[in-house]
């Protein structure tokens, strides 16, 4: 995206054409509108967060299972080689 583009709207609809009867409006730039911006992007950064770490969780309860699963195949792989007995 070239930086002279325009900065798509949060809801995510293509903004209505203009006409002569209803020009957008321009562009806010106070502050509270920015802080509101900024406190909304940080909850969906700690949300974000949150559930980078529960993946992170779950990988690892994966890797842990996976490699069980592989020791006990190695181990039935080495008892079937050595024709053992129950």
């Amino acid at each position: 995206m070239p930086l002279d583009a325009p900065i798509p709207p949060e809801d995510g609809k293509p903004p209505a054409p203009a006409t002569e009867a209803h020009a957008p409006a321009p562009p806010r730039n106070d502050a509270s509108h920015w802080r509101q911006r900024a406190a909304a992007a940080e909850s969906a950064a700690e949300e974000l967060r949150a559930s980078l770490e529960q993946a992170r969780a779950e990988l690892a309860a994966a890797h842990e299972a996976l490699d069980s699963c592989e020791t006990r195949r190695a181990i039935d792989a080495a008892l079937f080689e050595t024709d053992a007995l129950d």
